[in-house]
């Protein structure tokens, strides 16, 4: 804090934070103690206490109040200020130019006799961020060496090189070079190392150095490789300082494909199942050199004669199988029988090819194939043929009211008989069918066979169907007649029957009963044969229903007393033989009784027909009046 005083007003200065300084000035009332107006007290003040300029130079002022003689300095080499003064006057502050990114401050310090130091600041702005690298490119030779690069800045900057054969100058501030360090070019071919220099505020800067590449050369060693005639892997050094090629002419035999410089070429090769010894071929080539051309040597295998598999089991069907010929000479086979005839020759691996001709017979047979190898091995293998076996069903398709249908079975006995899809009743150990017990629809049976051994299993099938059976339904008309219902005209034949006992020449869709008390039933034969016994009817005539009152005006009331129980249809049938009215309802114990409204109907007679679950029936007549 500084205090001064200027004529009757009190100056006091502090600085809270760095640069910032605040005034407080208050007038003062000096007493009638011997202390004039002007008065003997030293004073300075200095205004304004910062001045804010451009990064570029010139020149700032400050006015210095003062009664004393004052002089000033400046912290920094940069700012320069008038060096000294007496009362009133101005102090000039001479800056140079900002050349860096950042603000800078100068201090002002004016001091004079008998008061506190008056501090004031020059702030000067940075200027623009700036990176600028040259030369762009730097060409240098195959030896190893150093190259440079200017760095013109102002602000700190860092640089990298994206390859390990050249390093630089890491970083640095403003002004500097940037020393790059190359290792030597072994190979052919020029090399650019990209350097990126990059600073805060700024564009990253890219340059280059190019470096020269040497003499090219191409050294393959060994000539040759020999090798065994099992496969493997062989290799060959490889001397140079260019990019290469290798290609190799024989198809067991693949290579490394490239490389670059120094590097070995593994040759990987196939077994030789030849007998003969064989060489591969391998080029290697490169810009500006000669090509090298290097050998592998395999040696040949010893004759052999594979054939496989031993035995080959066949179905009772004609057709083929094949044998597989692994062998490395020439080879001649032949089959012993002839229903069964083979590929006669061959050279090499190969395949032998039998085709042999249907077994008709109830007995499996077996034909002998020799093949013989040049040098004098040979070797034996067979072909098994299946008997026949068959299996089948006569009638089919059968009603679901057939008797059971057994198996034809032309074959060895004992194996298992299974069906698809299920629905189909079968016995798995006799091929027996239930059609009476089966779904309608088509099904496949199989017999299966296992041989001795558990070596083959035979195999027969067959295919069989069973008809949907429509069970007829009778229903009775006009007390006494009896219908069977054939909307669809699936049935073609009908048997009446009383119980169990068959009406003779009751062969027609309808039966008259003469309501002759009993239990009624139809055999209908449908249009595939199959015939299906229906529904019952019962002529319950001997315990009619009672009726009350009779004749009946608005309605009356039907009473039955009888054993049955069960679901109630009630038919009111006018004289014409029209059904006017029908009603349902239930019976659940020995008495029943119902009210049946006829406010609705003409005068006249009607029959009332009462029927318990469909089976038993009960008539009676009512009169209507009005």
């Amino acid at each position: 804090m500084k205090i001064s005083i200027l004529g009757k007003t009190l100056i006091i200065a502090f600085t809270l934070l760095a640069n910032t300084m605040f005034l407080f000035s208050q007038e003062l009332l000096f007493q009638n103690a011997g202390i004039s107006n002007e008065g003997k007290c030293p004073r300075l003040a200095v205004n304004p206490l910062n001045q804010n300029v451009t990064s570029s130079s010139g020149t700032t002022s400050f006015s210095v109040t003062s009664n004393i003689a004052w002089t000033s300095s400046s912290d920094q080499v940069w700012c320069i200020v008038t060096p000294s003064g007496t009362d009133n006057g101005t102090i000039t502050a001479t800056y140079q130019s900002n050349p860096g990114a950042g603000s800078r401050i100068a201090t002002i310090t004016v001091s004079g006799s008998g008061v506190s130091d008056q501090v004031v600041t020059v702030t000067q702005v940075g200027t623009a961020p700036s990176l600028i690298v040259t030369p762009l490119n730097q060409i240098v030779t195959p030896s190893a060496g150093t190259t440079g690069f200017a760095v013109a800045s102002n602000v700190p900057w860092t640089a990298s090189c994206n390859q390990t054969w050249c390093t630089v100058t890491p970083s640095g501030t403003g002004i500097g070079t940037i020393i790059a360090t190359y290792q030597a070019n072994t190979g052919a071919g020029s090399r650019i190392v990209t350097i990126t220099v990059s600073g805060s505020g700024v564009s990253d800067q890219v340059v280059t150095v190019t470096q020269l590449g040497a003499t090219p050369s191409l050294l393959v060693t060994p000539v040759n490789q020999n090798v065994k005639s099992s496969s493997g892997t062989t290799s060959f050094a490889v001397v140079s300082n260019i990019d290469w090629t290798s290609a190799c002419d024989q198809a067991w035999c693949i290579v490394t494909p490239s490389g670059t410089g120094i590097g070995t070429i593994i040759a990987t090769y196939q077994e030789n199942t030849e007998v003969n010894t064989r060489t591969a071929t391998i080029n290697v080539k490169g810009p500006g050199v000669s090509n090298q051309v290097v050998t592998v040597t395999q040696s040949g295998t010893a004759p052999s004669l594979i054939v496989t598999p031993l035995n080959q089991n066949v179905t009772s069907s004609s057709g083929t199988a094949s044998f597989t010929v692994t062998t490395n000479v020439t080879w001649t086979s032949s089959s012993d029988q002839a229903w069964c005839t083979v590929t006669p020759s061959g050279t090499g691996n190969g395949t032998i090819t039998a085709t042999y001709q249907e077994n008709t017979g109830a007995n499996s047979r077996i034909a002998t194939i020799t093949i013989n190898a040049a040098g004098g091995s040979s070797q034996v293998v067979t072909l098994t043929q299946d008997e026949l076996i068959t299996i089948a069903y006569s009638g089919s398709p059968w009603c679901q009211s057939g008797v059971v249908q057994n198996v034809s079975l032309s074959g060895p006995s004992g194996g298992k008989y299974s069906v698809q899809p299920e629905g189909l009743i079968i016995d798995p150990a006799t091929g027996a069918i239930t059609p009476g017990a089966s779904v309608a629809g088509s099904y496949t049976v199989k017999y299966t066979f296992e041989k001795a051994g558990g070596t083959r299993v035979l195999e027969a099938t067959t295919g069989v169907a069973i008809y949907l059976n429509v069970t007829p339904h009778i229903v009775i008309k006009w007390a006494d007649v009896l219908i069977c219902s054939n909307v669809e005209n699936l049935f073609v034949g009908y048997q009446w029957f009383k119980g169990t006992t068959l009406i003779s020449g009751a062969n027609d869709q309808y039966y008259v009963t003469s309501k002759i008390p009993g239990v009624y039933t139809v055999e209908a034969t449908d249009k595939n044969g199959c015939r299906t016994m229906s529904n019952e009817i019962s002529i319950a005539a001997a315990k009619s229903p009672s009726v009350y009152p009779n004749p009946a005006t608005s309605s009356f009331r039907i009473g039955i007393s009888d054993i049955p129980v069960g679901k109630v249809l009630i038919r009111i049938i006018n004289s014409t033989g029209r059904e006017v009215m029908t009603l349902n309802t239930e019976k659940s114990d020995f008495e029943f009784s119902r009210e049946i409204p006829v406010s609705d109907l003409d005068k006249g007679f009607y029959i009332v027909q009462v029927t318990i679950n469909e089976i038993y029936l009960y008539i009676v007549k009512i009169m209507v009046i009005k």
